[in-house]
């Protein structure tokens, strides 16, 4: 493994002596590593390439191309996160992904090629392998997950194998992504802290670890058997990620000899009007709420609160209104529904808990004294149905002067006006 580079610089500050420390070894997020290129530059290289990749699909489409790309490497090289930039623009009708796990029982038994030959491509098709048939000279090899006979059947059939499908007409394009050991320990590093990433932190990656060098020579003697003039390895330097990504991409692009086959723009007819139609009530569909803060955030912003204000929050929610108010105004002068107090108008957590408690008191809930000037309701649309009760208790209190904010449909805050009036 590679040693820390900096070393100890000493400073003179007059007659005295001063030592640096030592900095420490960092390791960055996984997605940081040690890019030159910015982002800026990044992007808009990508960009570029993608929009040729989406014309290399309707090639393909057209032409009723077959194409097989085989990304091999080393764990934590960047080969899933290529595969990921390349797949983002096209339509995956026409381009997909395989990954195969660990062969069952009874793919044991099979011919080796077997298990791999139904993903290969049909006509205008394009199939990336993360990872493919050799795992047999790799992991299998290094783990021993494989004999020696099986390993000597596998070097001698796969060129042949590979040929085969080459004369059959399928473009066939081989990866290694390269990456030093000082890079990959760095990522292996950033996986254990990353809880979004540490599912690809497998046990065979930490074994992998001590094998370092049995994962070299098993990789050279790949090479020296399977590097064949119909489908030779391309080597991929990813120790930069972003780098990495751009230089695959152009070369995949280089090496397939499409055209430019992009259709040309659409004209759009103008939509037939719905005659017969009529559209079902909003309140009968249930919806998926909009993520809390930035909607409490922007209700809180149109309330116009002032200190001192009497504020009642209906707090079918989170309760983020609640807690964004009380900031605006004060503890002293504010009414939570989550924390409301006795002979209040009691909201409780649970909606369901709320409306059964509503239908049993209806008729002995006191009207608060207080006067409010502000109330917040923030209860889902599908939570309106049938539950009128709760709107004409909460009106009983805007009755007293208060104004009204909500996080609900425009056809839902008309029911509260009506309701009113």
């Amino acid at each position: 493994m590679g040693s820390d580079k900096t070393k100890n610089q000493d400073e003179l500050s007059g007659d005295t002596k001063v030592k640096k420390k030592k900095k420490s070894h960092k390791f960055t997020s996984e997605g940081e590593g040690s890019s030159k290129l910015s982002k800026k530059q990044y992007e808009k290289a990508l960009a570029e390439l993608q929009l040729e990749l989406v014309k290399m699909q309707y090639w393909v489409k057209f032409s009723g191309a077959r194409i097989v790309i085989i990304f091999e490497g080393r764990d934590a090289a960047g080969k899933g996160g290529t595969i990921k930039r390349i797949q983002e623009p096209l339509n995956p009708r026409g381009c997909r992904v395989v990954a195969l796990g660990t062969p069952s029982d009874r793919e044991k038994t099979e011919w080796y090629f077997q298990r791999y030959v139904p993903h290969l491509p049909a006509a205008g098709e394009i199939v990336m392998f993360d990872r493919s048939w050799y795992n047999r000279a790799g992991v299998e090899k290094v783990m021993g997950f494989c004999n020696e006979k099986q390993y000597d059947d596998f070097m001698q059939d796969c060129p042949e194998f590979e040929r085969m499908l080459v004369r059959s007409g399928v473009i066939l394009l081989k990866y290694w992504f390269s990456v030093s050991d000082d890079e990959q320990e760095r990522r292996f590093q950033s996986r254990t802290t990353d809880p979004a990433r540490r599912w690809k932190l497998s046990p065979m990656d930490l074994e992998s670890r001590d094998r370092w060098i049995e994962y070299s020579k098993a990789k050279d003697v790949m090479f020296s058997h399977t590097n064949i003039p119909e489908a030779p390895w391309f080597t991929v330097e990813a120790d930069d990620k972003k780098k990495a990504r751009l230089n695959c991409i152009h070369h995949i692009l280089e090496k397939i000899p499409y055209e430019d086959m992009t259709p040309e723009p659409l004209q759009l007819a103008p939509r037939k009007p719905a005659e017969d139609y009529v559209r079902p009530p909003r309140n009968e569909q249930f919806f998926v709420p909009a993520i809390g803060k930035p909607l409490a955030e922007d209700l809180v912003e149109k309330a116009q609160l002032t200190s001192g204000e009497n504020i009642m929050d209906v707090a079918c929610g989170t309760g983020i209104v609640a807690r964004l108010a009380k900031e605006k105004v004060g503890s002293k002068s504010f009414v939570s529904g989550l924390d409301a107090d006795p002979g209040m108008l009691a909201v409780a957590r649970s909606l369901d808990q709320t409306i059964e408690w509503y239908e049993a008191n209806a008729e002995t809930i006191p009207i608060p004294d207080n006067s409010f000037d502000v109330v917040f309701c923030q209860m889902g649309l599908q939570f309106f149905e049938n539950k009128v009760v709760v709107l004409k208790e909460m009106y009983r209190i805007l009755k007293q002067g208060g104004r009204l904010c909500i996080n609900v449909p425009g056809p839902i805050a008309d029911l509260f006006k009506a309701m009113v009036n």
